[in-house]
């Protein structure tokens, strides 16, 4: 009985030495790998979409003091938000769902190399959704000042932009955490939608409750840096990265062992 061995793909540098695929290279491919797949083209466009028509309506129904561009910017980046992390869990666990996990691993044996990348094109991907819901922001707030209706106030500041990129890179990187951790699509996009619904009942529900959950619900705390709140208390901050290090840095860390450790299968 013979049993054939499968080599990683590598390629010459100019020296003519054998190198493995570089960690850009990676990433450009899993950048194409999540526009590839009709779910992740069909949910990318739906964000974009989403952003036009939370600015439209906002044009339609919205009072004149909240034309402007700080108000459209926030209202795009925090609906997006709820698509982000979607976005992250197909990411991950697109590998599984498309029964191309033994092949990725196989052609690059460093898993954590696959991941970072993954997690890199990510974060690629928030930062496009930012530009997104400036570029449609700033387009609502020029039109506004064209017709003359509302304030059309131009208020870009640095910080919020800075913000914005810091808000969409959490979600989507949290959403890459629970995939990782579950390595299964359709549980861990459940999860992401039943597990701030649930924190949001209990301390709703509950009285006194609201307080103690925010060292753990990073949906409302994370909340603060999106554009148009006011200046992040360091008690906020506190709430922030006591909610990423729950839901963020635990289930990668957890999720990295598993993939490390166990049998990485297409099933």
């Amino acid at each position: 009985m013979t049993t054939t061995t499968l080599v990683a793909p590598i390629r010459e540098n100019t020296a003519g030495v054998h190198a493995r695929p570089g960690l850009g290279r990676l990433v450009a491919v899993e950048l194409r790998k999540m526009v590839d797949t009709r779910a992740g083209f069909w949910l990318l466009a739906a964000s974009a979409l989403l952003a036009i028509a939370v600015v439209g309506l906002t044009l339609a129904f919205g009072h004149a003091t909240d034309l402007m561009f700080g108000v459209f910017f926030e209202r795009t980046v925090g609906t997006l938000s709820v698509l982000l992390p979607v976005v992250g869990i197909l990411a991950i666990t697109s590998e599984w769902s498309q029964r191309t996990a033994v092949t990725t691993f196989a052609l690059v044996p460093r898993r954590e190399r696959v991941i970072a990348a993954k997690l890199l094109a990510g974060l690629l991907i928030a930062l496009a959704s930012v530009a997104v819901c400036l570029a449609t922001s700033l387009a609502a707030t020029a039109l506004v000042a064209a017709i003359g209706h509302g304030n059309g106030t131009f208020d870009v500041a640095a910080s919020g932009l800075a913000s914005a990129v810091l808000f969409t890179a959490m979600w989507m990187v949290a959403g890459a955490a629970l995939g990782l951790l579950v390595m299964r699509s359709a549980p861990a996009i459940v999860l992401s939608f039943l597990i701030p619904g649930g924190i949001a009942g209990i301390a709703a529900g509950i009285p006194g409750a609201e307080r103690p959950l925010r060292w753990i619900d990073l949906g409302t705390v994370s909340g603060e840096l999106n554009a148009g709140h006011p200046a992040v208390s360091g008690t906020e901050w506190a709430y922030i990265a006591s909610g990423v290090a729950i839901w963020v840095l635990v289930p990668l860390a957890i999720g990295f062992v598993r993939l490390r450790r166990g049998e990485v299968t297409s099933s």
